[in-house]
């Protein structure tokens, strides 16, 4: 088979993950890097390409998929995904809320369902976590066993090898009244968490009753070095999700899946780094979303295996 045409991709936000993104789209045959946007680091050069402040600024350069790693919060991106589906571009987004938006924006998850739909164009949320590890992954291994009836998910996180960014996001090394002084506990801590619950339900195919979430800082030596987050769905007839996060320094990386049907099964991963894995998520995502049907599509719908269109 020969070489298929290069996806012309965009990259939009370049923190370290989108940069990092931007820089292996530039060395895979199969992506083509046509655009950097970034604010912040307008006029840069990043992945051989030259960084425009705003999409609207591309002018006449057209484009197949946009990488987006811009916020975690829905809210805010609503604008950003509407430009990107006018200009015809599929997009994918490491935005946490957009793995499961209808958990907590109902009402803009169908309006840009219903805009992508119109334009032609597809809009995934893809990411590691969530996206993959604690929703995507026990959906898949719940389809192993007959009529499961619990999925239980650990997640630890070694904060000591991770970005600053995400040690901060924790509130590492702040004192404790700090951090439990933020504003509805919502200043530290990790997004998603409840949409991975979502998705375990959705993947297993069970009606959502009711969800509860936690959010505890960890405390060693007088401040913060850490936080530990749980999410816990009821589903009709029983069944139920509990997933149990926990950020910490010094932990190591492991995520152990628990499946309660016929045959149990327990899954133990170790070494999926969040960052990197989310890159190759990424990059995946484009090479696959040119397979998906037009609309805001979930993570549990990307193809496997589909390296490009």
């Amino acid at each position: 088979m020969g070489q298929a045409t290069p996806l012309r991709t965009l990259c939009v936000g370049l923190g370290p993950i989108g940069t990092a993104a931007a820089t292996h789209c530039a060395d895979d045959p199969r992506l083509e890097l046509v655009g950097a946007v970034d604010p912040v680091r307008n006029g840069e050069t990043v992945g051989g390409m030259h960084v425009v402040a705003d999409v609207g600024d591309l002018g006449e350069r057209e484009a197949d998929v946009a990488l987006v790693a811009v916020g975690s919060s829905l809210d805010g991106m609503g604008p950003l995904l509407r430009q990107l589906v006018e200009l015809g571009v599929d997009v994918v987004s490491t935005c946490e809320e957009l793995t499961y938006p209808w958990a907590r924006h109902p009402r803009l998850a169908t309006e840009l369902d219903r805009a992508a739909r119109s334009a032609g164009t597809t809009i995934l949320g893809c990411g590691v976590n969530p996206g993959f590890v604690m929703d995507v992954l026990p959906a898949l291994l719940a389809g192993a066993t007959i009529a499961p009836a619990g999925i239980d998910v650990t997640r630890t996180v070694d904060l000591a090898h991770r970005r600053p960014q995400l040690r901060a996001k924790m509130g590492v090394g702040l004192p404790p009244e700090q951090w439990l002084a933020s504003p509805d506990g919502e200043t530290y801590g990790h997004f998603g968490l409840v949409e991975s619950a979502y998705l375990c339900a959705h993947g297993a195919g069970w009606t959502v009753e009711d969800v509860a979430f936690d959010r505890r800082p960890l405390i060693a030596d007088g401040v913060i070095d850490g936080v530990r987050e749980v999410a816990e769905l009821r589903a009709a007839g029983g069944r139920r999700v509990r997933l149990e996060l926990t950020f910490r320094m010094g932990v190591g990386d492991v995520d152990e899946v628990v499946i309660d049907g016929t045959p149990p099964l327990r899954v133990r991963v170790e070494g999926i780094q969040g960052d990197q894995a989310t890159v190759a998520r990424m990059l995946s995502g484009a090479r696959t979303i040119g397979a998906m049907p037009p609309g805001l599509r979930l993570p549990l719908e990307a193809p496997v295996g589909v390296m490009s269109r």
